[in-house]
């Protein structure tokens, strides 16, 4: 049964790479792709680093397209089986979707960079970086629209940008920073969760049942950042939803640090995180707690938008024709017979915007053994098997 055309599974992936410049960052749209992985392949391809690479790609490639000759030869009633399987799986985690509580991812914009622009002025208006000639840590977003970002090598970034800025970080100030922003976040929620010096999740759901019976003096800031504590100010009263509740979060930070956060607002982390991508720069994104909802905004999504989805991951499933979440969920079957099912079950929880809303301050994750997970999987399938 030939379900998979290979002459254009290799044509699809010729051209996929993961040393190419990846788009999905913050600032980074509509880029000139071509330009830059150009310059990019110009002083990387003589490396050894880039010779391996280039090595895992084409390993990655080779073995796709084996698991891809491999499907193509399995029966009809084993792929019915597996889309039964899959079905079932999607349904009995639909049914443990929760829906009730209100998460907030916050994420500072460009941070580092940010910072130090607070502090030189005369950087506002310039592409400028954080690093140096041998690294970059972060980049402002006017330097990202000549695609210059984190990771990315400063003599690179300056052929990509040659009137880039680039300045040596100063980690202890970003440290203290980060303190005044988590010192705001956990007047909301003293559990939330930093993930960084620049972002944190916090669950502001029994704040919000507080907040109705706030005063509008609970509710009061001034309006404008100043260091003059001396000086008048104009106020600003925020409301007692969520949507302005975490607008009071993100002025509040601005009021502690002179600098801008955005935000996403969701029923789980993996969806406030991506909504925190969404308004960025200074901006935030309510997705609403209904099912139609959340499938609308992640199924659209690029699966590199998918935090956890990372460049060996997404190369796997641009062979197999899987560019975005909703591509993932048709294909669901294919996913379960051709990866392991830690694989399948997280790539499935990512496409339908599944997710823990419960602050998780133990960064540790336990898992099963692999093999276990392929006992599980053989019960299942036969369980399920038509």
């Amino acid at each position: 049964m030939e379900l998979i055309n290979k002459n254009e599974i290799i044509n699809n992936v010729s051209s996929v790479s993961r040393m190419h410049i990846n788009d999905s960052k913050a600032g980074m749209q509509n880029i000139d792709k071509e330009k830059i992985n150009a310059i990019i392949l110009k002083h990387s391809k003589k490396s050894k680093f880039y010779k391996r690479q280039q090595e895992k790609e084409e390993e990655i490639k080779r073995k796709s397209l084996e698991k891809l000759n491999i499907f193509s030869r399995i029966s009809g009633h084993e792929i019915q089986a597996a889309i039964k399987y899959t079905h079932n799986f999607i349904e009995l985690h639909e049914k443990t979707r929760e829906m009730d509580r209100t998460i907030v991812h916050i994420d500072m914009d460009a941070f580092y960079a940010n910072v130090e622009i607070r502090d030189n002025p005369s950087l506002a208006d310039k592409p400028m970086a954080v690093g140096s000639e041998s690294m970059l840590s972060t980049s402002n977003y006017i330097a990202r629209r000549y695609g210059v970002r984190a990771a990315m090598p400063g003599f690179i970034a300056k052929e990509l940008c040659p009137d880039l800025i680039i300045v040596r970080g100063n980690y202890q100030k970003y440290h203290a920073e980060s303190s005044k922003i988590m010192d705001v976040i956990s007047k909301y929620d003293v559990n939330y969760s930093a993930r960084s010096l620049d972002e944190a999740f916090c669950d502001i759901t029994e704040h919000l049942l507080a907040r109705k019976n706030f005063s509008d003096s609970d509710r009061t800031y001034p309006k404008h950042f100043t260091n003059n504590l001396n000086e008048r100010q104009e106020n600003i009263t925020f409301g007692i939803d969520a949507e302005e509740c975490v607008r009071e979060i993100r002025h509040r930070i601005y009021l502690a640090t002179n600098l801008t956060a955005s935000a996403g607002i969701a029923c789980n982390l993996r969806l406030a995180k991506l909504c925190s991508d969404v308004n960025k720069p200074n901006g935030q994104f309510r997705l609403e707690n209904k099912v139609d909802s959340i499938l609308e905004f992640i199924n659209p999504l690029p699966i590199r938008k998918v935090n956890g989805i990372g460049p060996t991951t997404a190369l796997i499933l641009d062979c197999y024709g899987i560019k975005t979440c909703q591509d993932l969920y048709d294909k669901k079957h294919m996913i379960y017979l051709l990866e392991t099912q830690n694989t399948f079950e997280f790539l499935m929880m990512a496409c339908r915007g599944l997710g823990s809303n419960r602050i998780e301050h133990d960064t540790e994750r336990k898992s099963l053994g692999h093999e276990t997970f392929v006992y599980l999987k053989l019960i299942f399938f036969y369980l399920f098997k038509i």
